[in-house]
């Protein structure tokens, strides 16, 4: 399943260490020893040290241009924008490692801070693609869907004047004959459905003031309402259909699926995680 990785912190950092003891430090590969790069594409060489589509696609993950390791090409927009900027980190590593920043202690203290959090994040998103599965997300749908109460809904149209009387006298014309999209067209202030006729789409007993929707759902069906005010002026309100509305298609909601049922995953395996481990804090903290 394809989803966005933004919540993962990808470092553009790789430490070897320079043998300790040498008169001058000497390049070693940054490219970690034992990686299989033989399904992998050459993309790039710096004094020797080579750069692959993977290292380009795990920073263009990060940086949220692409969602898999596989979407990303050469035609890819953005592409060269990102190799230039592998190429730039491969170069500061490298003279890092020429000046022999890499056997400092600051530097071991970082490497090993970034291994520790890259390491997590990975340990995360495997278990990610266990349990944030097209299958777990469709289950996930169906419970909301039972837990749901479908809210009632009407269709109809309305007619928005100024005053009382002038709804009273858009009432005398409708029972007198004519249509009433033609009232609405002819006399109606709201100018987003004026020119349908009044015409509203489906709404409940929250899509509007209270005193609309009431007047609405007492209202029945073929019939207009009496003369109902609110924050807009005098309303008279046609009502045509009524139904139970229909949940949201899966597709829909697919999104909102995925990120509540990540964070809810990642809570439960910190939560697993932390009660199997012992954790003692040895100090105090004033702060949240």
């Amino acid at each position: 399943m394809q989803r966005k990785r933004c919540f993962f912190t990808m470092l553009c950092l790789c430490a070897v260490l320079s043998a300790c003891g040498e008169a001058e430090p000497t390049f070693v590969s940054v490219d970690p020893v034992g990686i299989d790069r033989s399904d992998d594409v050459l993309v790039a060489r710096v004094d020797g040290s080579e750069i692959y589509l993977s290292d380009i696609a795990r920073l263009a993950m990060a940086q949220s241009r692409a969602e898999e390791v596989e979407g990303v090409t050469p035609e890819m927009d953005g592409f060269a924008e990102v190799l230039n900027e592998v190429i730039s980190q491969r170069i500061l590593s490298m003279a890092a490692e020429e000046q022999a920043l890499d056997v400092s202690e600051e530097a071991q203290r970082r490497i090993a801070l970034a291994r520790e959090r890259e390491l997590g994040n990975l340990l995360v998103e495997r278990h990610l693609e266990a349990t944030v599965s097209e299958g777990a997300l469709r289950e996930l749908y169906e419970k909301q869907l039972e837990l749901r109460e479908p809210a009632p809904q009407v269709r109809g149209r309305h007619i928005l004047v100024e005053s009382e009387a002038e709804a009273e006298a858009v009432r005398e014309r409708l029972e007198a004959g004519e249509s009433f999209a033609d009232v609405a067209t002819d006399v109606s202030l709201d100018e987003a459905t004026s020119g349908e006729g009044g015409a509203l789409n489906w709404f409940t007993r929250e899509s509007f003031e209270t005193a609309f929707t009431d007047a609405a759902f007492a209202t029945r069906v073929g019939a207009v309402s009496s003369p109902v005010e609110t924050a807009f002026g005098w309303h008279v309100i046609l009502v045509e259909e009524r139904r139970a509305d229909s949940p949201p298609p899966f597709e829909d909601l697919r999104e909102e699926l995925s990120v509540f049922l990540t964070y809810d995953s990642i809570q439960a395996l910190m939560l697993r995680l932390r009660e199997a481990a012992e954790v003692e804090i040895l100090v105090e903290s004033s702060g949240e």
